[in-house]
């Protein structure tokens, strides 16, 4: 599973660096975006090609869900399993269209199988 990517996006400094050091820690290829804007840019230029995005539900400028919106409706990326993160309430993942969804502060073990389970969806089978 070294092979998954995943793009954090979230306006806090400090929990979107965090996140992208546990990820490091764990073997994976993470980058990080301080906005959904700044998200699409690097989606936009090829800069980071994500496998799984974590994003943050609430955010200035451009919510998680506006993000969202615009990633589902785009080919190349619609593919990529979200997984929603806020610190208000949980909603159901289905209803907004994730993946799954985490509540802040993060128990870490949770989030990690989280995310392990969305690159293996994500990511191709390897071959036996």
């Amino acid at each position: 599973m070294a092979a998954c990517k995943i793009l954090v996006v979230d306006d806090d400094d400090d929990i979107r660096d965090s996140l992208i050091g546990l990820f490091r820690g764990e073997g994976l290829t993470a980058e990080g975006a301080k906005s959904g804007v700044a998200a699409l840019a690097l989606l936009t230029w090829g800069q980071f090609a994500p496998d799984v995005i974590l994003l943050d539900l609430l955010m200035p400028s451009m919510s998680g869900d506006q993000f969202r919106s615009v990633v589902q409706r785009h080919p190349l990326w619609s593919r990529i399993p979200i997984i929603f993160c806020t610190a208000g309430h949980l909603p159901d993942p289905v209803q907004v269209g994730a993946f799954g969804v985490m509540q802040k502060p993060f128990d870490v073990e949770q989030l990690l199988s989280l995310v392990k389970r969305a690159c293996q969806v994500s990511l191709p089978a390897a071959p036996p």
